[in-house]
């Protein structure tokens, strides 16, 4: 084959290997139909693209502290909304709001986060949502 045609097969084939990279972009492992909502403190979050991923502190009734993995949207939806990297500084107590994993475990997708001072994100769950899953989240 020569160069050029094979040069041609590649572009034409380019868009079949970004298939798989959409599929897994769904709720469909998130309890959407649930939420829970906790008093936490964020323990880091990674503020990027497609989709953000935040990891926060919850004290559970007994006193122990259990971490938990949620995921969220894109920077360009925080920023929609007046959220910002910079409020996502590691130590800031928050109330979260998410969607449990259907099987369970210390994972969710965002629902809401409200910040201190009052301001907040809220995410969208209305089937628009297209959440990268959190770390322990079964694949998709």
């Amino acid at each position: 084959m020569s160069v050029s045609k094979l040069t041609i097969l590649a572009v034409a084939a380019w868009p079949l290997l970004l298939l798989p990279a959409t599929a897994h972009h769904s709720a469909a492992a998130y309890d959407t139909s649930k939420t829970i909502t906790v008093q936490a403190t964020i323990k880091e979050f990674d503020w990027g693209a497609p989709h953000s991923i935040g990891t926060f502190l919850v004290m559970q009734p007994d006193g122990k502290v259990t971490t938990l993995s949620v995921g969220g949207g894109t920077p360009s939806a925080f920023d929609s909304q007046g959220v910002h990297a910079r409020d996502f500084k590691k130590g800031t107590k928050v109330t979260l709001t998410y969607h449990p994993l259907r099987r369970g475990g210390n994972a969710g997708l965002i629902a809401t986060i409200i910040f201190p001072d009052g301001h907040k994100f809220n995410d969208d769950v209305s089937g628009s949502i297209a959440a990268a899953p959190p770390a322990g989240a079964p694949p998709q």
